[in-house]
């Protein structure tokens, strides 16, 4: 029978869960079983565009149907150019019959119609088998970087003079423009990290459930550390003031972060690097980090299929 392309709706919710359930997505550990629950639960919240390819066999949306794929573009912007990025999964039995292609057409042309220039998609070393699917279908590889993981080893800190340090989850508007301008300016050379706003933080840390440690200078009110942290085993990023590089402030913000990941259960949180960053990888390495593999990003830009 046809695929048929649709926008997500609750009435698909049924037979995804059922097609999702059945190749045990739902009840894996850590951030990929949150990953499938939160969309299952709350689709729209992290995600602007979701399309899935149904099998064309009755009335009305989704109902009747088997969901044998699906297609995500998420609201955070990632890149420079301020892209999204975008995730494809089809049911095992039903890849390598151009369902993949077709999701990744219809989410690159409803990106392109809310001015979205370019989607991006990462994998992880392991899932090189995918790389045909992105060559094929426009996606060019941008750039290859370290997975640094944490799984138990000894860590130090101690506090600096004249900086106080707390747990940030949102809700204070003055706030948010300070943590947006901070981190703008210790990634303005970061190509794929995006202008942030201070509406952006906020999406951050509510939408996403992030979290963030931050940093304030005592004499100043100014922010000059942040990590950004989740409640998986996903460490996002960590940024320094430069006047505080020697200070020991990283290993500080960096150590209370860990803390609260080790509280909580969490004994394997994984960071990001680039291999030329050779500032991050000796701190992480001080912190008791170590490689894991690698993850490799591709771009396609959305006009290819507008």
């Amino acid at each position: 029978m046809p695929i048929r392309l649709e926008d997500y709706t609750e009435a698909h919710k049924p037979a995804l869960a059922a097609r999702l359930d059945a190749e045990g997505l739902t009840k894996r550990e850590g951030a990929v079983g949150l990953f499938w629950q939160t969309l299952l639960s709350d689709p729209y919240k992290q995600n602007s565009v979701i399309v899935v390819a149904t099998e064309d066999a009755g009335e009305g949306a989704g109902e009747g149907r088997a969901v044998h794929g699906i297609g995500i573009g998420m609201r955070r912007p990632y890149g420079r150019d301020s892209g999204r990025p975008v995730f494809y999964w089809v049911a095992t039995e039903k890849r390598r019959q151009g369902i993949g292609a077709m999701l990744k057409q219809a989410i690159g042309k409803r990106l392109a119609a809310a001015g979205v220039p370019t989607q991006y998609g990462s994998l992880f070393n392991g899932q090189e088998d995918a790389i045909p699917f992105l060559t094929a279908t426009g996606f060019q590889q941008i750039c290859c970087d370290l997975i640094i993981g944490w799984n138990g080893g000894e860590y130090t800190y101690k506090p600096v003079e004249g900086v106080s340090c707390a747990i940030y989850r949102g809700g204070d508007p003055v706030l948010n423009e300070k943590i947006a301008a901070f981190q703008n300016k210790a990634f303005v050379r970061e190509t794929m990290v995006p202008h942030l706003t201070g509406d952006s933080i906020e999406h951050i840390l509510v939408n996403e459930k992030h979290w963030m440690m931050v940093a304030t200078e005592d004499a100043t009110g100014e922010v000059v550390g942040v990590t950004e942290c989740s409640d998986t085993n996903i460490f996002p990023s960590i940024s320094v003031a430069r006047r505080y590089w020697a200070s020991g402030l990283a290993e500080w913000i960096g150590g209370l972060s860990l803390d609260i990941y080790v509280a909580a259960g969490i004994t394997d949180p994984w960071t990001i690097v680039r291999p030329v960053n050779r500032a991050s990888l000796a701190y992480l390495a001080r912190m008791n980090w170590h490689e894991k593999g690698t993850i490799t990003s591709f771009g396609a830009p959305t006009q290819d299929d507008a």
